[in-house]
């Protein structure tokens, strides 16, 4: 997560990025830091997309709202319990193919049958318990998407999503700087100019629409 002054929130690290296409080709599952890694992956399924992202983004979601790691797994045999027991165990009725993925064989399923995001979350509002849901979905292809996760309920909430020049900017030390330099007020960090909360949403209404052609198109 990389955080500037100015309040802008980016997430890094394209390692382990992967091309695609249509059809999909054959994959290696080793991909993806284990916490942040989709249920397909830990169950071998060599043909995936863009929804092991949705699954990720869907993991810091929830660890921004849980303020530690949701998923800790240390081995992805631990892992998939973790899954299992916040999310209850899949099916085929859910998850149709999912008893034909690779590791399916192998993989002891302890029968767990709740949902436990709403008990892991009481204070989430429901909208945003729907679009954890959503993002943590086990089919794959029921997996909410780029383009409509940025267009959900969710993000209509308050506080509403700010252009960077709307963010107030916190004070930094740069390098050699004396910490007890020339003080500066909170006030004056925290200053922004004040726009129309219809014109807030329009912007991000827009930004959310570039960006999911962004995340589809690849």
């Amino acid at each position: 997560l990389l955080l500037t002054n100015k309040g802008i929130l980016k997430l890094a690290d394209f390692g382990l990025a992967r091309n695609f296409g249509d059809p999909p080709r054959p994959y290696t599952p080793k991909v993806v830091t284990l916490w942040y890694r989709a249920p397909e992956l830990l169950l071998g399924d060599k043909r995936y997309n863009t929804a092991v992202d949705m699954w990720a983004a869907g993991c810091i979601f929830g660890e921004l709202a849980n303020h530690g790691p949701l998923l800790p797994g240390k081995t992805e045999v631990q892992q998939l319990e973790m899954i299992f027991q916040l999310l209850g165990t899949p099916t085929d009725k859910i998850w149709p193919g999912l008893s034909s993925l690779p590791n399916y064989s192998t993989t002891k399923f302890t029968h767990q049958p709740y949902n436990n995001l709403k008990q892991k979350f009481p204070s989430m509002s429901p909208s945003g318990l729907d679009l954890l849901n959503r993002m943590l979905t086990y089919d794959p292809v029921k997996r909410i998407t780029a383009r409509e996760a940025l267009i959900h309920p969710f993000f209509a909430e308050k506080p509403l999503p700010k252009e960077p020049s709307m963010m107030p900017s916190f004070p930094i030390l740069n390098i050699g700087q004396s910490s007890a330099g020339p003080k500066r007020h909170m006030s004056d960090e925290l200053k922004a100019p004040r726009r129309g909360e219809k014109d807030v949403e329009a912007d991000a209404q827009r930004l959310g629409e570039a960006l999911g052609d962004l995340f589809d198109n690849g």
